[in-house]
């Protein structure tokens, strides 16, 4: 179909093309007064403690604790593992999520291909209000705190060979995140567009051919029946 063929559907079916508009409207409205969320997002680090010939547990490591970090984040997300990205640095607001929290290990791999070399916890919290963000953000920093200790427990490790996990950054950040407004309007628009002038000419295609049976119809019946005769030279008639 060509544009002006389209120009002349869209003529033929004003009605489409004026609901179609007006729902359009309506969406672009919705997107333009949705409201922004609230984000933040901070590292729990899990330190070892601290030994004669390993003063500093942060630079110089005597033992990976990955694994460990790697079980904290399966007691803590239970059944429902986050979601594996391509990029460690995917945003949970980014992937459409506007109320929740998520404990993940940081992908050092790809998603086909992941690694998870470093013992961090990334935790980012979603919320509709700064307040809400920074009460849940506290709470799951308890909670990985005490599923910590009980993996540590569990072993049987002492309290003084115990591993902490500490907050990077100390205070945490919550901003107001809106997203890009223009990008969104104008896909919504060009979805509105689309989806409007696909109906319109499917509907368009469904009157023409139910015109054309009516048509054919019509012709059949003024045919009347075929009448003929037969060996005997008696008249049969077809319908």
């Amino acid at each position: 179909m060509t544009s002006r063929e389209l120009v002349h559907v869209l003529v033929r079916r004003w009605y489409v093309l004026v609901a179609g508009g007006l729902l359009t409207l309506v969406a672009l409205g919705g997107v333009f007064v949705r409201p922004g969320v609230y984000w933040a997002q901070m590292e729990l680090v899990l330190v070892a403690p601290a030994e004669p010939y390993y003063p500093n547990t942060v630079a110089d490591a005597p033992h990976s604790l990955a694994p460990l970090a790697a079980l904290v984040v399966s007691d803590f997300n239970g059944p429902r593992p986050p979601l594996l990205t391509s990029y460690a640095t995917t945003t949970l607001f980014g992937l459409g999520v506007r109320d929740g929290v998520q404990v993940r290990l940081p992908n050092q791999g790809s998603q086909f291909q992941p690694l998870f070399t470093a013992p961090t916890l990334d935790v980012q919290v979603v919320g509709s209000s700064e307040q809400e963000v920074t009460v849940r953000a506290e709470q799951v920093r308890g909670q990985v705190q005490e599923l910590l200790q009980r993996r540590q427990a569990l072993a049987g490790v002492a309290d003084r060979n115990r591993v902490r996990a500490i907050s990077s950054p100390e205070a945490l950040d919550v901003q107001h995140m809106t997203g890009s407004r223009t990008r969104a309007l104008a896909a919504t628009g060009l979805v509105g567009a689309l989806a409007t002038g696909l109906l319109a000419w499917s509907w368009d295609r469904l009157v023409a051919r139910r015109r054309r049976r009516g048509a054919e119809a019509d012709l059949d019946g003024e045919a009347g029946p075929v009448v003929a005769t037969d060996h005997q030279g008696t008249q049969v008639s077809s319908l």
